[in-house]
């Protein structure tokens, strides 16, 4: 009795993977990898160069994320008096940066993690159409399909160039903070610590109404 329940599940097993394999089901999820693959690449592109637009001057930035940064910079700036590594401080301050709910270094990987899925699956369900006994038409379209697959989502890749994007980003925000920020909040420190001294010096005066020659 167990023997012939063990025989008749096995039956099921491989009817239900027969099925999945020869009505299409297979071809629907190889489809929806690739696709996902692809989404993620041109959701992080799309992010990308809106900050990348807006990034060519933060003072006029719409942009929540880039005006949080502003603030944020400007506090660090003034708290430090100066900051050492504009390039360490954005690059952290962009890992932070999310869309869609995904963090964009997140993304890129989610993308390159589906382009391997799109090799392994396809490679997978020629296999398994090679195990069951299919015919060659299937080993033949799962193997090829799935290396077309995965080839479209590094051409997508290579399309989108995420990390020249990240690069070009992090280049605009830099010079834009170290060559008009910083600049623009020294000027600012230096115009309040003027009346500052001029104060001092005149109580001085005061104090001391024979000395001359300060």
């Amino acid at each position: 009795i167990l023997l012939a329940g063990t025989e008749i599940s096995g039956k099921k097993g491989e009817l239900t993977m027969m099925s999945f394999l020869q009505t299409g089901a297979a071809l629907y999820l190889l489809a929806f990898i690739c696709l996902a693959g692809i989404l993620a690449r041109l959701a992080a592109g799309s992010c990308y160069r809106r900050l990348i637009k807006e990034s060519r001057n933060l003072a006029l930035t719409k942009n929540r994320y880039l005006r949080g940064l502003k603030q944020s910079a400007e506090d660090t700036y003034r708290i430090n008096q100066g900051m050492s590594n504009t390039r360490v401080y954005l690059e952290r301050q962009l890992y932070n940066l999310r869309t869609f709910g995904f963090s964009l270094a997140g993304l890129d990987n989610l993308a390159g993690q589906m382009t391997l899925l799109c090799f392994l699956a396809g490679g997978g369900a020629a296999f398994m159409s090679y195990w069951y006994r299919s015919d060659n038409y299937y080993i033949v379209l799962y193997g090829t399909l799935g290396i077309l697959s995965g080839m479209l989502t590094m051409l997508v890749d290579y399309g989108v160039n995420l990390e020249s994007k990240r690069q070009q980003l992090l280049t605009g925000l830099q010079d834009y903070m170290e060559n008009v920020m910083w600049p623009r909040m020294n000027r600012e420190g230096g115009a309040e610590h003027v009346p500052a001294v001029t104060a001092e010096v005149k109580h001085f005066r005061c104090v001391l109404p024979g000395v001359s020659g300060v």
